[in-house]
């Protein structure tokens, strides 16, 4: 599954009396929750109306009164990358992709069929989503910041997320911000409300737990696939977990090639289609360089990692902390992702084991069930009421036959 996720999760702290529309443009079609934001803004400030039109394609297909709801709503902005309009089943009858979570949702709700983004790359994308504004109403009037760049969001402009502090939420965001720091630099290239790398290893975790028990083969998860595939020794489909890079480059408007969409940047330019084969810059030293780079400057600590194979220490930009050793390039979300492998290696082992003897995937979720399920015989008393549901004691319902079944 090719996907890009950012989502930023504003929680509604007081009761409401107002009727909010929230609606939403197509979302991407393989998770069954994942929604795409296509957007325009043509104002250069917020008021209350202005969160009106900012909730207006913020969650799910349909319009909700809050002003009856028995609780407080959440309000999730989800950005997708890669979305085709004919991805999803609401909007493409022949979609080759199931999404039938997505597919209620639109017929339940309401479905849009004109939408505009405000550009095609990640940082004025995102500074449209928080800002109201076009993005080149700033200082950067092409490409993308850097890891390092100056925040592109001026320390008095106004930004959903505190406009919605003002009126009661409790924000924060989870995922790529690629926006600089929100305020003027710290020092540090990390805010203070980033995600921990711990805390993201135990959310895919949680994400995972629920995955393996009911939705292998029903719900695509792109990193659990990754992983799968890494496990089998297939190689990652997915770039930051590949061994090396490289063969994902960025176009601009006029014709700029650039290494990766991460690092549009004047070193990292490769040429222009307008005097240069696109086949000539691909295969060129330096773009070969670059994608070699990502394994030959890994550190020790990486090279020596149990779980390397199917890490490869992921993104080159997320490389900013040094290792318990002291050697610099270790990724920022090393500890969390170490964490995740390490917890899904037997599921994996097993997946993996099912896969190659012919059988789907999803037969890891009998596999935990029976497992489960002979844990709950074992560890059920005499006294107990019985497993099998009848509402007998253990000890008068199935405790005999499985007893005299023992060996």
């Amino acid at each position: 599954m090719k996907m890009k996720l950012q989502a930023s999760i504003f929680k509604l702290q007081r009761s409401t009396n107002l009727q909010t529309i929230i609606t939403s443009t197509p979302c991407d079609s393989r998770s069954g929750f994942i929604i795409r934001f296509s957007s325009f803004f043509r104002h250069s400030s917020f008021g209350l109306r202005h969160l009106f039109l900012l909730l207006l394609w913020s969650l799910t297909f349909g319009v909700w009164n809050f002003a009856n709801a028995a609780s407080r709503p959440n309000i999730i902005y989800i950005l997708a990358d890669d979305l085709g309009y004919g991805d999803l089943g609401c909007y493409n009858k022949d979609s080759k992709i199931p999404t039938p979570h997505l597919d209620q949702l639109a017929d339940e709700g309401m479905r849009f069929t004109d939408a505009h983004s405000p550009t095609s790359v990640c940082t004025p994308t995102r500074y449209a989503l928080f800002t109201g504004r076009y993005s080149w109403r700033t200082r950067l009037q092409r490409g993308v910041i850097g890891a390092w760049g100056a925040p592109l969001i001026a320390a008095e402009r106004l930004t959903a997320p505190e406009l919605l502090r003002q009126h009661g939420y409790a924000t924060g965001m989870v995922g790529k911000w690629h926006l600089g720091p929100l305020r003027e630099a710290t020092g540090s290239p990390v805010t203070e409300w980033s995600v921990e790398s711990k805390q993201y290893g135990e959310f895919l975790i949680q994400v995972f737990e629920d995955w393996v028990v009911r939705d292998v083969g029903e719900v695509y998860v792109q990193l659990f696939d990754v992983a799968l595939a890494n496990w089998m020794g297939l190689g990652s489909a997915m770039c930051v977990f590949a061994e090396r890079c490289g063969a994902a480059l960025a176009l601009e408007h006029n014709g700029d090639v650039f290494s990766c969409d991460h690092y549009v940047y004047p070193n990292f330019k490769l040429g222009n289609l307008m005097n240069q084969s696109l086949g000539d810059m691909v295969n060129s030293p330096a773009q070969r360089k670059f994608g070699n780079d990502k394994a030959d400057t890994l550190p020790k600590y990486c090279r020596e990692c149990e779980v390397r194979f199917a890490c490869h220490g992921e993104c080159p930009k997320h490389r900013f902390i040094t290792t318990p050793d002291g050697e610099p390039g270790l990724n920022y979300l090393c500890a969390g992702y170490k964490r995740f492998f390490n917890h899904i290696e037997p599921y994996m082992q097993a997946m993996a084991q099912i896969l190659r003897s012919g059988r789907p995937a999803s037969g890891i979720m009998q596999l935990i069930a029976q497992h489960e399920q002979s844990d709950v015989w074992r560890t059920t008393g005499r006294n107990d009421p019985c497993p099998c549901g009848s509402g007998r004691k253990y000890k008068h319902c199935c405790l005999p036959r499985r007893t005299t079944a023992s060996p």
